[in-house]
């Protein structure tokens, strides 16, 4: 029988890429595909995971990378009622967190840090990796900022200002390893591979790109990508405030490299691999302008 793997939330970028990885590499994909009204009624959540009874969750649930959809959505009892299903039944649980739940100060944050979030939606963050911390089998992956050709994100906020001749606001300093939705699908789908063949390492990891950059290189690379693809008059222009700190979303690696032997890509291959899908999209959808 095939590994079977809940992805609680195939509505957000994230979920489609993990759905769509996870199924090609022949493992059993189930969805809860929460709504508004069922995210609320435990007792819904709670009969829906029995149901579908699967060796692992997955949980994207109110997942983005800015972290905004948290503060709309009731994430913290559905988490609630994920762990407690994971723990009473001994599955695998995976959450999906990030950069957030660190100050950003230093240069670059390990798994060992201590937590400090940034901002409320890092607030939201830690209180869910605190519920999920309480499942024996539990893997708490952080990632660096996340890329994409689909939702809203740092790279599709850049293109989409540069593409139609505007102004892409950004902080030039801050820094961090950016990573691509496929990069995620790749290395989430090579962690359940291994769990499903007796893996044993649960805990907290972290995931980014094989080096940094800083806000205004990564804008750089986009403009200077669709330059090529047109005629585009956007400009960049940095917003930060004189006094502000350059807050680092930069993440240490080695844990995840160490434990499943999974090695990172460049951002520059990520940001390639993404913008290439976003123009192709839009080309194949003759998106107004």
């Amino acid at each position: 029988m095939a590994y079977s793997v809940l992805v609680t939330d195939t509505s957000t970028a994230v979920g489609k890429v993990l759905e769509e990885e996870l199924t090609s590499s022949d493992i059993q994909v189930l969805s809860l595909n929460l709504s508004d009204s069922t995210a609320e009624n435990v007792c819904d959540i709670q009969a829906k995971l029995t149901q579908c009874n699967p060796d692992m969750v997955i949980n994207t649930y109110g997942w983005s990378d800015k972290g905004e959809r948290l503060l709309d959505l009731p994430v913290v009892p559905v988490t609630q009622t994920i762990s407690q299903y994971c723990s009473d039944n001994n599955k695998v649980l995976m959450q999906l967190s990030n950069y957030r739940v660190f100050s950003g100060t230093k240069s670059g944050f390990l798994e060992s840090d201590e937590i400090e979030p940034r901002d409320s939606c890092g607030t939201v963050f830690a209180e869910l990796e605190k519920i999920v911390a309480e499942v024996e089998r539990h893997i708490l992956l952080r990632l660096s900022w996340v890329i994409g050709a689909t939702g809203e994100n740092l790279m599709t906020t850049i293109s989409e200002s540069l593409w139609r001749g505007n102004q892409a606001d950004i902080h030039a300093e801050r820094r961090g390893a950016p990573v691509g939705h496929c990069d995620i699908a790749r290395i989430v789908t090579a962690v359940v591979k291994q769990v499903s063949c007796g893996s044993q390492n649960w805990g907290i990891f972290h995931y980014s790109s094989a080096d940094v950059c800083t806000e205004e290189e990564l804008a750089e690379e986009i403009s200077e990508r669709l330059k090529s693809e047109r005629d585009t008059q956007g400009m960049i222009n940095d917003i930060s405030d004189a006094e502000a700190k350059p807050y680092s979303a930069a993440l240490g690696y080695r844990r995840l490299m160490d434990n499943f032997g999974i090695q990172p890509r460049t951002w520059r291959q990520g940001l390639n691999l993404e913008l290439t899908t976003w123009l192709a999209q839009r080309s194949e959808h003759k998106i107004k302008e």
